[in-house]
């Protein structure tokens, strides 16, 4: 057995190797793609708007010359190159240039409209005319009428002969060079998706970027291209245009991209209280909007990928929206009371519970010691809220309108579903680096992960069983679940109930006693090593302040005063493992030797009757034809 478990762990650390350089050639391809092609594309744009500029400032000197308004060598020099016209030819050039004129104001109800068109959430317009001086139509017709007015004013008086062609050329200049921006954007989704994802990807940066650099007391202004894409994306979700898909891919391509680049950096910027909106505070209000529409299947997908997204990057992201985001889409699938809604979404729900415990091991693991808040110990990442177990519950035990037996049914499949989950969600320990520094806390870690990522959700739902006096669906996790999630679960249960028997009146104690007795009969077979360890990471989550972010999730399991009747448990449970003579023993611990003397006198068996008890009302209620 040991051989094959070291065999075992060499095979993971290949995985991880394989893993990790698997992720490294990722981000290298996404640096160059965002240094290079987006990062390139962009500044090629900023390159052409400085063309421009360079462009307008030359036609303007050149009409100031003409005018003889000024006296340019260069310009003069430049000028005399080109021929000199007859009068014919100058009265052709000038009809010419009415036409001209006239066909460039008439694209402007063209260009207009491509403001109605839009590419990933910015119109066609923007993406053609984005920061470009020759995208201002006031100016632009301003100039062509100047142009022509003057050219007639030439033509007429018979002054300045000379500047017609000139003027009549740079006239030609302008109207091709609209021609030609508008055939190449409208006629090319790529170029226009390409030059937009690239200003998304430079913006985002730009937002992240200023917003540590400035100060966080600061007000700050959105980006007006984020704010965009994420306004279209509210308006398709509010006309129910399946378009949105698209604005969804951009959120996630330019996160990606992002992450892959300044991932510490980003991790940071969202651990402030003031910031702009970066892409995904847009995400998240998208998602909320599909909510809103209840669009549930879109909502838990988007929900997924998102928090698959960190998950491959190994990021934690503080956000408050985020953390309550599956709650809020549990509460309004819930709100429903549809059977056909449920069962549509029944595996999409159980996936996002899953990837939200995944996500969480990422708050608990991660250094946040380099950010600006973490070097004055005030880091404070707002956690996920850990009801969605009991959310789920809830949903198919009251919201549903569903009999005993279908409810049977349904709870089973999602308590096994638990059950499944339960090894993938534990075992993140071997696929990152832990950096806690103490032996026995990483040991903890590595050997079974981080247990309180489904044992805190699990140990409130069955809190909430044992609340509503649902001994058959408790002896469900006892009695079926043997991994080490339903132990750690079982340590906290086992605590709060014994704190709550030693704290009320003796004649209110028979309510908790039963329950009390199972957990604690359940704990007997979780060995010494493992209780020892998991008590101990208990105490250090109990005992460190909120600033450390030792737990996964926005509650404790346990507090500080909760820690002796922990000592409680773990001292009655190790008695009995070793069949200690409760007797004989003089108890220095009145509490404790209460709690050891009531579990000593339970069977062993104790569990193995209840479940047979259970057994026989089920089938009593339900007869034997429920087994077919």
């Amino acid at each position: 057995m040991r051989l094959i478990s070291k065999i075992n762990k060499k095979l993971e650390k290949l995985r991880y190797r394989r893993h990790k350089l698997k992720i490294k050639l990722l981000r290298e391809y996404y640096k160059i793609e965002a240094k290079y092609r987006y990062t390139g594309l962009y500044l090629f744009s900023r390159f052409l708007t400085g063309i421009e500029l360079v462009v307008a400032f030359l036609v303007l000197l050149s009409v100031l010359h003409l005018t003889s308004l000024i006296n340019l060598t260069f310009l003069k020099s430049f000028f005399d190159t080109l021929p000199v016209l007859s009068n014919d030819i100058n009265r052709q050039l000038v009809f010419s240039q009415v036409s001209i004129t006239f066909i460039i104001t008439s694209l402007f109800s063209l260009i207009i409209s491509l403001k109605k068109e839009k590419v990933l959430g910015t119109s066609i317009y923007t993406i053609t005319f984005a920061k470009s001086i020759f995208g201002n139509l006031i100016l632009v017709s301003m100039a062509v009428f100047a142009l022509l007015f003057l050219n007639i004013f030439f033509y007429i008086k018979e002054k300045s002969p000379e500047a017609i062609l000139p003027l009549f050329l740079i006239t030609l200049g302008i109207f091709s060079f609209l021609i030609l921006k508008i055939i190449l954007f409208t006629n090319s989704f790529k170029i226009s998706r390409e030059k937009i994802g690239s200003i998304y990807i430079w913006e985002n940066r730009r937002v992240i970027r200023k917003g540590l650099k400035d100060n966080f007391l600061k007000k700050r202004k959105e980006s007006e291209y984020l704010f965009n894409l994420s306004e279209d994306t509210h308006e398709k979700i509010l006309r129910r245009d399946v378009e949105y898909v698209r604005n969804f891919y951009a959120f996630e391509r330019v996160t990606n991209i992002s992450l892959y680049n300044y991932k510490s950096e980003i991790q940071e910027y969202h651990l402030e209280g003031v910031r702009s909106p970066d892409t995904i505070e847009y995400w998240v209000g998208a998602i909320q909007a599909l909510l809103r529409m209840e669009l549930y299947t879109d909502a838990l997908n988007q929900y997924t990928r998102l928090l698959n997204l960190f998950i491959r990057h190994e990021v934690y992201i503080s956000s408050t929206e985020l953390g309550d985001l599956l709650k809020q889409i549990f509460s309004a699938i819930s709100a429903t009371k549809s059977k056909v809604i449920f069962e549509q979404n029944k595996e999409k729900m159980l996936d996002a519970m899953t990837s939200t415990m995944q996500y969480s091991y990422y708050k608990i693991n991660n250094d946040f010691s380099y950010t600006r808040l973490g070097k004055l110990n005030m880091a404070v990442p707002f956690a996920v809220s850990d009801s969605f177990f009991i959310d789920y519950y809830n949903i198919i035990d009251k919201k549903l309108d569903l009999n005993e037996l279908e409810k049977s049914v349904e709870l089973s499949a999602f308590f096994e579903k638990i059950r499944m989950i339960s090894h993938d969600v534990t075992s993140l320990a071997h696929l990152t680096d832990v950096i806690k520094s103490n032996e026995m806390y990483h040991e903890a870690l590595y050997s079974n992960g981080n247990l309180n990522l489904i044992g805190d959700p699990l140990s409130k739902l069955i809190i909430l069983l044992i609340q509503e006096r649902k001994t058959s669906r408790v002896l469900y996790f006892l009695r079926t679940f043997n991994n080490d999630s339903i132990y750690y679960a079982c340590l906290i249960v086992a605590t709060k109930l014994t704190k709550l028997y030693l704290h009320i009146e003796p004649n209110k104690r028979g309510v908790i006693i039963d329950s009390l007795m199972m957990i604690l009969t359940k704990l007997i077979e979780w060995n010494d090593y493992q209780i020892k360890i998991h008590c101990y990471q208990l105490r250090q989550e109990a005992k460190s302040s909120y600033m450390e972010h030792a737990y996964g999730y926005s509650s404790q399991s346990l507090n500080s005063s909760d820690l002796e009747y922990l000592s409680i448990v773990r001292q009655t449970v190790m008695m009995r493992r070793k069949e200690v003579n409760i007797d004989s023993i003089d108890f220095s611990n009145e509490k404790l030797g209460e709690i050891a003397k009531l579990f000593s006198e339970v069977e062993k068996d104790l569990l193995n009757k209840a479940r047979d008890q259970v057994a026989i009302e089920f089938e009593e209620k339900f007869g034997v034809l429920y087994l077919l």
